[in-house]
């Protein structure tokens, strides 16, 4: 994938015509690992890569080609993970830091995985010192703000056109659940923080399209939503977000890493639910605007 020249960390495709009520986020999809960064740790890039939500831009890609909003977050998760609180950190992990910071303590930071990754999904501690408080500045005024700005922009570009628009933040997730028997998940889990972000009408669509196609669909387990539907899912006010999870032994072989042949159904599969989703949106708002 190439990306514009308007921001290295960052690529948005905006469209302000579109008959797509639709914003896609991929948060989690980055895999450009910056040299300065690498040099920083004590494991390999390997490594890192196990917390990916590999590919997901090019499982979507079709759906980005046909006027959806999007966008799409180049630098990888454990740079930062924006789908965490801005101080999601566990003090122990930084240096220098001001006096008066207030971090927010949670399991994730704890774990070393909260806004600034710094231990692997195995517990490996990643830098070989503590991180300086300017590191923390620097990746978010590069990676953190921007991406807030950029999906508050869709946001209002599309809320100046519909009563009501739906982002989806697109994940992928292991085949097994870690620590519980190795069970495995279901194909998609589909989120809404239990209800709290995305009406229920636009929620049972979505995953009525998935067993119309005999999917195995799980509803807000064992992911439910984070810090981003939270922060902006809000169906009252027109804003519906939830949280897309699809199972990565659907296309790639978790292991290594490699795409699997024959994905096009599901990219196609994909494809036709955004645009199910957008056609769905696009005449509830139509009655919406009747209604007025």
């Amino acid at each position: 994938m190439k990306f514009t020249s308007m921001q290295e960390y960052i690529k948005i495709r905006e469209y302000k015509d579109t008959d797509y009520p639709v914003i896609l986020l991929f948060p989690h999809s980055g895999r450009q690992y910056f040299k300065d960064f690498l040099k920083s740790l004590k494991v390999s890039e390997e490594e890192l890569r196990v917390s990916e939500d590999a590919y997901l831009d090019y499982l979507f890609s079709e759906c980005i080609n046909q006027e959806i909003n999007s966008l799409y977050a180049n630098f990888p998760r454990v740079f930062v993970d924006v789908n965490r609180d801005p101080l999601e950190l566990d003090n122990r992990d930084f240096k220098n830091y001001p006096n008066d910071v207030t971090f927010k303590d949670s399991r994730l930071a704890r774990s070393g995985i909260g806004l600034i990754h710094t231990r692997s999904v195995n517990g490996k501690l990643f830098y070989k010192e503590k991180l300086d408080w300017k590191v923390y500045l620097s990746r978010m005024n590069k990676c953190y703000y921007p991406w807030y700005q950029n999906t508050e922009k869709l946001m209002h570009l599309l809320k100046n056109k519909y009563n009501e628009i739906l982002i989806i933040d697109c994940h992928s997730m292991p085949s097994k659940e870690k620590n519980v028997n190795d069970k495995e998940l279901g194909e998609f889990v589909v989120g809404d923080r239990d209800g709290n972000s995305c009406s229920a009408e636009i929620s049972n669509y979505i995953l009525n399209y998935f067993r119309q196609y005999n999917y195995n669909v799980s509803y807000n387990q064992p992911f439910s939503g984070q810090y981003f539907l939270k922060r902006f899912g809000s169906p009252k006010k027109g804003i519906n977000a939830i949280q897309l999870e699809i199972r990565k032994d659907l296309y790639m072989h978790e292991k290594n890493l490699d795409l699997k042949p024959n994905i096009d159904p599901l990219r196609i599969f994909l494809k036709d639910l955004v645009s199910e989703i957008g056609s769905f949106l696009y005449h509830r708002n139509r009655k919406n605007y009747a209604a007025e």
